[in-house]
């Protein structure tokens, strides 16, 4: 496509760009914090009727279904997720250095939810294949690597490669073409 644009606004084409991608990378920043922060007060929450009240499995599973029934359409607040984040509450409470965006954890405590990965955005139920939630994860990073231009490529799955003597396979194999 650069081959058609007049050369002689590249370089401002390129600053509105960049100044477009930054903006793009704050807006996540931002939306990132406000959930860590969201799942901290729910975790909170949580953890203190948990303690007071006596809540269980059955009244945080109740909370899940509220808030399914008020809203449809949201997504990850499964009473395993909202257990979750009571358990990242009451795990990075103790630390008074946590930052107010509740991104940065202590060295001690990295790993804690290391095989905890969240994947509600496909629609699985907890009950699915490795196979089902690698299609499923391959099916939404086709619409994302869309959203991002006609540069971006999906290039294969488990795509065989060569090094030397060896053969490999990539997972998956991603390439930009753009400069």
């Amino acid at each position: 496509m650069q081959n058609n644009l007049n050369k002689n606004h590249i370089d401002d084409f390129a600053k509105i760009h960049r100044m477009i991608l930054e903006t793009r990378s704050n807006v996540w920043k931002q939306i990132n914090s406000a959930l860590i922060q969201l799942y901290w007060s729910i975790g909170q929450y949580v953890s203190q009727k948990v303690d007071q009240n006596g809540w269980g499995k059955n009244v945080v599973e109740d909370l899940s279904r509220y808030i399914l029934s008020e809203t449809p359409s949201i997504q990850g607040f499964s009473a395993r997720n909202i257990w979750r984040m009571k358990q990242f509450y009451e795990t990075y409470s103790p630390y008074e250095k946590l930052s107010t965006a509740l991104a940065e954890f202590p060295v001690e405590t990295k790993g804690v939810f290391k095989d905890s990965y969240v994947f509600e955005f496909v629609g699985l139920s907890d009950e699915h294949e490795e196979k089902d939630l690698r299609r499923a994860l391959i099916t939404h990073l086709r619409k994302f690597l869309l959203e991002l231009g006609p540069d971006f490529s999906l290039i294969g799955e488990e795509y065989p490669l060569q090094v030397g003597i060896k053969d490999f396979r990539v997972d998956l194999l991603l390439f930009h073409r753009g400069t």
